[in-house]
């Protein structure tokens, strides 16, 4: 009856759950050498959640094919250059390339020609949060149009005005669910070098692109995407997973996901450079 009545509190007010209570993080992560081309990447997660109580619960997530951020010089966002990404976006779907929209934070708020952008984070005092579903409980991503390309917008700063977006440039984003608890492994090699045999814990990874600057500096790069689930015991979790048949310099960012509703996925996020 206990673990109900905390179940139903935290679904009920999510953000006013304070770190004192419970939290999430990645407690330690280090790249090590085996080869020249194969490393071991070894991590620990601390969660003082029960996580009995939330194993029910499931985490979705978004893989895009293209990771895109850049800045709005402006207040006008082109689908010739996406962000001045090199990439062209038929944004609004009416079959050409010669539209440009206004974009403006009201807020700190973004809005595509008045159309009010949802986006995937947010953050409060405690934690960072990932919401997968929008208001109508379907995939959180956008459109500038009802034909136009979906989008999901991953994060936007003001100063400078600057949007980093996911999106496909031929089918619907794909959303996969997975069980509670999982960590998001992405590879990112320098270049634009394709990694074809690239494995990530014995498997074969998604493959997207990205310019993230974080990640590449700005330059269009590969992005290698694998998930693994993580058990925590006693509020830790930790273990070692292999990355083959990758060379030096190449960026790891690592992200741990914990549901505490479906809609409400608490995350913390960490970047190595191994150079």
């Amino acid at each position: 009856m206990i673990k109900k009545i905390f179940l139903l509190i935290i679904l009920i007010y999510p953000f006013n759950l304070t770190s004192a209570q419970s939290e999430i993080g990645i407690s330690r992560c280090g790249i090590s050498e085996i080869s020249s081309s194969d490393f071991l990447l070894s991590y620990s997660i601390k969660n003082t959640f029960d996580p009995e109580l939330f194993s029910k619960l499931q985490v979705t997530i978004p893989f895009e094919k293209y990771i895109v951020q850049g800045s709005i010089e402006n207040g006008l966002l082109h689908e010739k250059d996406f962000l001045y990404s090199q990439l062209n976006i038929d944004l609004n779907g009416d079959t050409d390339l010669n539209d440009t929209f206004t974009a403006k934070f009201i807020k700190s708020k973004l809005t595509i020609d008045n159309i009010k952008i949802s986006p995937l984070t947010k953050s409060t005092s405690d934690y960072n949060v990932f919401i997968p579903f929008n208001e109508t409980e379907n995939f959180n991503v956008n459109r500038i149009t009802p034909k136009g390309k979906p989008f999901t917008l991953r994060k936007f700063s003001t100063t400078p005005p600057e949007i980093t977006i996911g999106l496909n440039t031929e089918n619907d984003i794909e959303f996969k669910t997975f069980g509670n608890s999982q960590l998001l492994i992405e590879v990112i090699p320098s270049g634009k070098s394709a990694g074809d045999n690239l494995l990530i814990d014995d498997q074969k990874p998604f493959i997207g692109n990205t310019n993230e600057k974080d990640l590449t500096g700005g330059e269009n790069s590969y992005r290698f995407i694998t998930v693994k689930n993580i058990t925590i015991n006693n509020n830790t979790a930790s273990g070692e997973l292999k990355i083959e048949k990758i060379v030096k310099p190449f960026s790891l960012r690592i992200t741990y996901y914990f549901g505490i509703s479906k809609n409400l996925i608490l995350m913390n996020q960490k970047i190595i450079k191994v150079n």
